[in-house]
């Protein structure tokens, strides 16, 4: 299992919390039910039928498996930063100005909540460059799940 396979296991079994706002009580939270799951042998995608009704949905563990990969270095920084400004690593601001501290640009935000995808879970990210000469515009369409 590689490094990144192993930090995407970890997020997505990771104890968010629980809110009275939450739909996920009733059946229980996406991070609840992971913990029992055999998410790296679970196919990519689901497909199912019934009667007149299709139901696709995408893992979201193999969607962030194929587009990411776990960078340690990034991570120590991050985490020396969030301690010696004593920053929230949960506040989206607080990790913005991680990354604005270091020079590079935000391209945008995002939540899959906020609009139609296949995904299987809920996720929340910020998509951003190294690149000093990527454009900065948090306006930028994020949403390409």
């Amino acid at each position: 299992m590689t490094q990144t396979e192993k930090v995407l296991l970890e997020m997505l079994r990771e104890n968010t919390g629980v809110h009275f706002l939450d739909s996920g009580g009733a059946y229980g939270r996406h991070w609840e039910r992971n913990q029992e799951r055999d998410i790296v042998h679970e196919p990519p995608v689901i497909v199912d039928i019934e009667d007149d009704w299709l139901d696709i949905r995408f893992s979201t563990f193999h969607y962030c498996r194929a587009y990411l990969e776990y960078d340690e270095e990034l991570t120590q920084d991050f985490d020396r930063w969030i301690e010696e400004t004593e920053s929230n690593p949960y506040i989206v601001a607080h990790q913005d100005q991680w990354i604005k501290d270091r020079g590079w640009n935000i391209i945008g935000h995002g939540n899959s909540y906020e609009w139609e995808n296949f995904l299987d879970q809920v996720i929340q990210f910020i998509t951003f460059s190294l690149d000093p000469n990527d454009v900065d515009s948090d306006n930028a369409d994020s949403r390409r799940l």
